[in-house]
């Protein structure tokens, strides 16, 4: 039988499960309690109205909560919380994997309209500008040398153009039955007067190469054909066909282009009359070179002084034009060599760099300049 009684010490509603009379412990307060005796007769023990709702314990139960809390309600939120926040995932979750696949489905669709209308690009139809690089990084800006260069530019800029010229002198040379017109006109593609170096003869016409030349009858042309000119060197033939369009037929030339080994010479191997014919003949031989194999000038500079010394003698004037872009294999020897060919000093050297600047073969082209009464000039690949 069950009995519902406060208890003696504490006041708190205890239940006791077992026969009345008996002694147990209270949950609350811990002290040994009995069921009152007034209270074993009655049917059902009375419980007090005013006994506080839920503060019930039964002996030989777990004890529960401290007084003041009440453990059920605390679950009974949490419970309904948990409810709450799993109906709202509930109902929000088709919305969020709505969102994710609009996102997805944007981003695809942004990246096929990229590769649609820009295309990867083919390596092959990429255009890299020339650049050069200044022979002298760094320093200040210098706004008077700015000036002046930019005044240089615009009086170059409005020099005869040659570029479409040589450009059509070159495309013309396969074409035998088509007449090759000759540019008599003074100038250069480089700028400045073609008789910037030195007079070969009194009254003699003039020639010029990359802005530098001369009053000469008899010309001949020593280029460079290494393979270290493989980038430079269809610029420099060009230029060699510009400076052959502005020769006179009174004038005689021959071009002669040096590597390893053998140099390369036209078929006729002597000086030939500046005429249509001969310009194109050496125009379509300059088509045919490549640039290849190691730098050796000496065999083509055997064979250009060679060729001038069987120059007619009456008209004045034997120039040279030397060019390269480095170093000589023996520099020495080649100081000596022109010395021994051109003992008598007849035959005037125009030498010029190309491109690089090494300061080896700045002073050997130089000397052989100054030794032969021509001029040194620097190529930077802007010329």
């Amino acid at each position: 039988m069950a009995a519902d009684f406060r208890c003696e010490h504490c006041g708190q509603m205890v239940r006791l499960e077992g026969d009345i009379g008996k002694s147990a412990r209270c949950p609350h307060c811990q002290k040994m309690t009995v069921v009152p005796a007034g209270l074993a007769a009655l049917p059902r023990p009375h419980v007090a109205p005013t006994a506080e709702r839920g503060v019930v314990a039964t002996v030989s139960q777990t004890p529960p909560p401290p007084p003041g809390q009440d453990e059920e309600p605390v679950e009974e939120e949490e419970s309904h919380r948990e409810e709450a926040m799993m109906i709202v995932m509930a109902r929000s979750m088709p919305w969020v994997v709505s969102l994710f696949l609009h996102a997805a489905l944007a981003l695809i669709m942004f990246f096929l309209v990229i590769m649609v209308f820009n295309p990867p690009m083919d390596p092959n139809k990429v255009v890299v500008p020339s650049a050069n690089l200044s022979p002298d990084p760094g320093g200040n800006f210098n706004t008077r040398e700015q000036t002046a260069k930019a005044v240089s530019n615009r009086t170059k800029a409005a020099s005869p153009n040659y570029s479409k010229k040589e450009s059509a002198l070159i495309t013309d040379a396969s074409r035998t039955n088509k007449q090759v017109t000759v540019y008599n006109q003074g100038g250069s593609s480089g700028g400045g007067s073609p008789t910037a170096g030195l007079a070969g003869g009194a009254g003699a016409p003039k020639a010029g190469l990359f802005g530098t030349g001369g009053n000469a009858h008899h010309i001949v042309y020593v280029i460079d054909r290494s393979g270290s000119m493989s980038d430079s060197l269809e610029l420099v033939k060009r230029e060699c066909a510009a400076s052959m369009g502005r020769l006179q037929p009174s004038q005689d030339f021959h071009i002669i282009l040096f590597a390893e080994g053998a140099p390369l010479e036209p078929v006729s191997k002597k000086l030939v009359s500046a005429n249509d014919a001969s310009k194109l003949e050496a125009v379509k031989f300059l088509r045919g070179v490549q640039a290849q194999a190691q730098t050796d000038p000496l065999p083509a500079l055997k064979r250009a002084f060679a060729v001038l010394s069987a120059a007619n003698p009456k008209l004045p004037g034997k120039l040279l034009f030397l060019l390269t872009d480095g170093v000589f294999p023996d520099n020495e020897k080649a100081l000596a060599t022109i010395r021994t060919l051109n003992a008598r000093k007849d035959v005037h050297v125009n030498t010029f760099l190309y491109g690089n600047r090494p300061p080896v073969a700045v002073e050997v082209l130089k000397t052989i300049a100054n030794e032969n009464g021509g001029r040194y000039k620097f190529i930077s690949g802007e010329e």
